[in-house]
């Protein structure tokens, strides 16, 4: 049947012409961010202030990937300096966000379990 879980998907993610869709959330910026993650894989935070930290999220599901899309207001110089101990770095290294005035910096993470989420891509100043 057109739902069996025998499907593949081709190149762009689509299942026989149809798009596979995630819901996208906006976080509310803060000195404490939070992320329920049941409330979409994708998240955008725009900062305007300094010194954020991004608490440890809630509702993980082992086995997704997660994505966290940071945008500097026009100002910039806006900075995340702290990460809930669920997130887990190459090395212990933090991700350094671009701090150029409405740039953009995507991150990618994989939840290993529902404390656990290893940082797996960084693309900074997307313009």
């Amino acid at each position: 049947g057109t739902n069996s879980p025998t499907q593949r998907l081709d190149v762009n993610g689509n299942i026989k012409g149809k798009q596979l869709a995630t819901t996208v959330q906006i976080l509310v910026d803060g000195s404490n961010v939070s992320w329920d993650m049941n409330s979409g894989s994708t998240a955008i935070l725009t900062l305007t202030d300094t010194g954020r930290t991004i608490n440890n999220p809630s509702n993980i599901m082992a086995g997704t990937r997660y994505s966290l899309i940071v945008k500097q207001d026009s100002t910039g110089n806006r900075t995340i300096t702290g990460w809930g101990t669920y997130f887990k770095f190459a090395g212990g290294i933090k991700p350094r966000i671009t701090t150029g005035g409405n740039v953009v910096d995507y991150l990618e993470f994989f939840a290993e379990s529902s404390s656990i989420l290893h940082i797996t891509n960084h693309i900074s100043a997307l313009q």
